[in-house]
């Protein structure tokens, strides 16, 4: 009896790292590791919750991305019928990971695009730039539409080079 009396206080105390790691992608992902709170979570609670992490609010997020203000306000909001381009735009400009983006675009039920399930120009791009956004600031919404443009793509987004900035 005394053996397993000192294996349980041995487990107490070591630190379980499994689930330190576990803490940490809940915390990343949901910002809690409250499983009532995750259970919980909305897209517009994770989208609203994502940009306040970046401290990117709807004005800016409006420019970085060419989506309308009031678009974004009530896609915070939950009023509004969300799109995946314009989730996949939001994804690129706040530079989400790619673990953020997975759940960001899980929550509208949606599989991220995959060049070798879809095999086209169109779903390559857009991988790469998802892929890509967290690692290089050269990665963005406009950069992304003016490629796709230019592979005779339609773009996430109306914004280009031209009209960066514009809203």
């Amino acid at each position: 009896m005394l053996f397993m009396e000192y294996t349980y206080k041995i487990h107490q105390d070591t630190p379980d790292r499994q689930n330190e790691e576990l803490a940490r992608y809940e915390h990343e992902v949901f910002g809690t590791t409250d499983y009532s709170e995750q259970y919980t979570d909305t897209l517009p609670k994770t989208i609203s919750r994502y940009m306040e992490d970046a401290k990117i609010g709807t004005n800016k997020l409006s420019r970085l991305t060419g989506i309308p203000k009031a678009t974004i306000t009530r896609y915070c909001n939950g009023t509004a019928r969300y799109k995946e381009d314009y989730l996949c735009a939001i994804c690129i400009a706040l530079r989400l990971k790619p673990v953020k983006q997975r759940y960001l675009l899980g929550r509208l039920r949606h599989h991220l695009r995959d060049g070798i399930v879809e095999h086209t120009v169109r779903s390559y791009i857009i991988r790469e730039y998802l892929d890509g956004c967290y690692y290089d600031d050269n990665l963005t919404v406009t950069s992304c539409n003016d490629r796709l443009r230019a592979n005779g793509e339609l773009p996430l987004t109306k914004l280009t080079s031209e009209k960066e900035g514009e809203q």
